[in-house]
């Protein structure tokens, strides 16, 4: 029964997602980064910070492993299979959290008194069983089909890694703290903490929550861990931490390799945390003002609310209540979880940050489990088993068809070709041999993966005019293209129109910036004509 349940939690959200995949480079549904990813995959490359060397390098050999379909349709697979993988994980937290005896409710019995019985399953109870595994598929949808969840996994993005980190470290954290720490469990935990600290290093929150549950309401757990720890162990987890930082060291060969697509130089220590810690970035901390912080925190809230959906949310509320007695330090863990995230996103505010929430949502899905549980137990309470699996049947129903429902057209990319479509029209305008300077993501990275990943137009080049200003990317410029010269970290129409930069023909992706000379406006690209001197 266990396993058709992990077939079942993983299959529909699969399906919705393959349906709706993107097959190329895309804009909607926050995607403008696809065209980053989708050309780091393609040529083993460097993504935008944090570098996410792990998920380039499997994206290059999922990329490599699917000739026949575009590599931006070949990571979105990717991203497709990670979406999934996270939400079976999540089932299975949520099947060990049910069966770990997390309530009691009193009930009228048959004379109309009173007892006390409980709410979990009961040992070797086939249809408690089925209903433990009815109530963890459904807790599972409802996350796996929420608007954001899907977001990440169809379309080329990084952030479905971030889900399946998120997925596997909450599986980690319920199981030890329902049945207690073991020194596997110790070693995994560190290994894949290193790992998703490499890949983003958001998915701290996660071990930094459970530290703070432990501290406030199992301090004797702390105190078992303390007191397994010897030599063998910290040699054990001294190798998995080594083990987990490798991205890291494969995030500096990257650089090393010299790639056509390269954000930052990780391979100076400097550029290395520079990359690592975002430090281009951080600017967007300082936006929020005191009003706008409590504002973006309640939006926080209010995401994590849409995401687990209408069913999803309350479920998860009354398992939280449910679970506070028996099972305090987990309940405690996700609101941790959320304060430290919701905190994140009220402060930095990037494009897209709310994808950073995802962990909340995964962390609570195995509460909504409970909560939802407890619904399909009443009729067991009441023996009324047949009563209980229609009422649960019902429930899985309303969960797949309220997350269907609502998100399906929104989230349909199939036809969508318009951020590959407008590159190809810019290249195509573009005139021979042209240097063509580019502004926004928007713009940029659909035409580095064209230009980059499928090799169309090499005879021109793509510059984005504002990474100018990074002495990096000046040096990478003119190292990918060795007739274009970047003295300045401004790049001024005359220095363009002088032909300081560059003899090739100048165009750009948008006339009505700050240019200071004629510009020959055109469909999609404008040339800025060469200077009289």
């Amino acid at each position: 029964m266990g396993t058709i349940g992990a077939v079942a939690a993983g299959l529909v959200p699969l399906v919705c997602y393959a349906m709706t995949l993107a097959r190329t480079i895309t804009w909607r549904n926050g995607g403008i980064d696809s065209g980053d990813a989708a050309t780091g995959a393609a040529v083993l490359g460097v993504l935008h910070p944090p570098g996410y060397a792990l998920y380039v390098t499997v994206a290059h050999l999922t990329v490599r492993l699917l000739p026949w379909v575009e590599p931006a349709g070949a990571v979105a697979w990717l991203g497709a299979l990670g979406g999934t993988a996270a939400a079976v994980v999540v089932y299975w937290s949520a099947r060990v959290i049910l069966a770990d005896g997390w309530a009691q409710a009193t009930v009228a019995d048959a004379a109309g008194g009173e007892v006390v019985a409980p709410l979990q399953p009961r040992a070797g109870g086939g249809d408690s069983v089925r209903l433990d595994v009815m109530a963890a598929v459904a807790a599972a949808w409802a996350v796996a089909l929420g608007p954001l969840w899907w977001r990440q996994s169809n379309l080329p993005t990084v952030h479905a890694f971030n889900l399946l980190f998120a997925a596997i470290l909450g599986a980690i954290v319920a199981r030890v703290t329902t049945r207690g720490w073991f020194r596997r469990w110790a070693v995994a935990g560190a290994l894949v903490t290193a790992l998703a600290a490499t890949h983003h290093l958001t998915l701290l929150a996660i071990p930094l929550a459970l530290a703070v549950a432990l501290i406030g309401f199992d301090r004797g757990a702390l105190r078992a861990l303390r007191g397994a720890v010897d030599r063998v162990l910290i040699a054990r987890l001294v190798a998995a931490l080594m083990v987990g930082i490798l991205p890291w060291v494969g995030l500096i060969v990257l650089a090393a390799r010299r790639p056509v697509h390269l954000w930052g130089d990780p391979s100076s220590v400097g550029g290395f945390i520079d990359v690592v810690l975002a430090q281009q970035y951080q600017e967007y901390l300082a936006y929020p003002t005191a009003l706008g912080t409590v504002y973006r925190a309640a939006l926080g809230f209010w995401t994590i609310a849409r995401e687990m959906g209408v069913i999803g949310f309350p479920a998860a509320m009354a398992g939280l209540a449910l679970t506070w007695e028996r099972r305090r330090v987990y309940g405690a863990f996700v609101l941790a979880l959320a304060a430290v995230l919701v905190a994140f996103f009220a402060r930095y505010a990037a494009r897209d940050v709310e994808s950073y929430l995802l962990p909340v949502a995964v962390a609570a899905a195995p509460m909504a489990a409970v909560g939802v549980r407890a619904l399909f137990g009443m009729g067991t309470i009441q023996r009324w088993p047949l009563r209980a699996t229609g009422v649960a049947i019902l429930g899985l129903v309303l969960v797949a068809g309220t997350g269907i429902g609502l998100s399906y057209r929104d989230m349909d990319l199939h036809s969508d070709r318009a951020a590959l479509d407008y590159a190809r029209g810019v290249l195509a305008e573009a005139p021979p041999n042209a240097l063509i300077v580019s502004e926004t993501d928007l713009a940029t990275f659909s035409l580095w993966y064209v230009r980059l990943a499928l090799g169309e137009r090499p005879d021109t080049a793509v510059v984005d005019r504002w990474m100018v200003a990074w002495p990096w990317y000046r040096a990478h410029v003119e190292r990918v293209y060795s007739d274009i010269r970047m003295p300045d970290a401004v790049l001024s129409g005359r220095a363009l129109a002088s032909g300081q930069v560059t003899a090739r023909p100048v165009v750009v992706t948008n006339a009505d910036a700050n240019w200071d000379v004629p510009i020959e406006r055109g469909r999609l690209v404008h040339r800025i004509a060469p200077s009289a001197g």
